[in-house]
């Protein structure tokens, strides 16, 4: 039998895991991850939303964001935390300790 075409039967996940190794589970047939790396979680498309869930999802953003603006007028911090990282800082270390 020939191994490359056995090999070509069966494609790898390939993901980065937790512990930074590679997935060797086998990624789904029309796919290029496996079912825990492939991104067919949550709500298909086309569902809309529950109106609670919204609700509660904007009340909590906005709550969030009265916080942050108290934290900055304290002095706590200096911007919002999340967003992009500015330009010309130096890479972040792989560490998390040192991060």
């Amino acid at each position: 039998m020939n191994l490359k075409v056995e090999h070509s039967r069966f494609r790898i996940c390939g993901a980065r895991t937790r512990s930074g190794d590679i997935c060797r589970l086998e990624a789904l047939p029309d796919r290029m991850r496996c079912r825990l790396h492939d991104t067919a979680g949550g709500r298909p498309p086309g569902i809309a939303e529950h109106p609670n869930s919204r609700v509660a999802r904007l009340e909590g953003r906005r709550q969030w964001v009265t916080r942050m603006r108290a934290a900055k007028a304290r002095g706590e911090i200096e911007r919002f935390p999340g967003g992009r990282r500015a330009k010309g800082l130096p890479p972040l270390s792989r560490d998390p300790t040192i991060r």
